[in-house]
């Protein structure tokens, strides 16, 4: 895995309670950790660990390794938690912009077979929540 960079942008109030990015210290020096079938780290594995809040303020910009482990529990109020991400690759591994969003664009347009209508935004299917309200 090629590592990059991410800035997460906060819109909203990124808040414990409403699903704020959660990190492990230290971790982003030991490589890919204990990975499963999508790339994520293995859920059994995720639980062993100390994961500790980072809160964020509408525009504060955060930026970490695709090393460092995090995830984003439900948002469990009835506040938006609307966030921005740059991801940032190498130059010496080129623009892969445009290959990037034409992969997004296949994977996203298969079908629900199952009849449900489910908002995809990931293509490991580690999204559970519900589409944002229109304002």
């Amino acid at each position: 895995m090629r590592n990059h960079i991410t800035c997460s942008i906060a819109v909203d109030a990124a808040t414990p309670e409403n699903g704020c990015l959660f990190f492990t210290p230290e971790l982003h020096q030991r490589g890919l950790l204990h990975l499963d079938k999508n790339g994520c780290i293995d859920r059994e594995y995720a639980d062993t660990l100390d994961w500790e809040p980072v809160p964020m303020q509408p525009g504060d910009a955060l930026f970490f390794s695709s090393y460092a482990p995090h995830k984003s529990p439900p948002n469990e109020t009835q506040q938006p938690r609307r966030t921005l991400y740059l991801t940032y690759n190498a130059l010496a591994e080129g623009d892969l912009r445009e290959e990037y969003y034409a992969d997004k664009r296949r994977s996203f347009a298969q079908v629900d077979t199952t009849g449900g209508e489910k908002l995809k935004i990931s293509k490991i299917g580690h999204f559970d929540g519900k589409p944002a309200q229109q304002t």
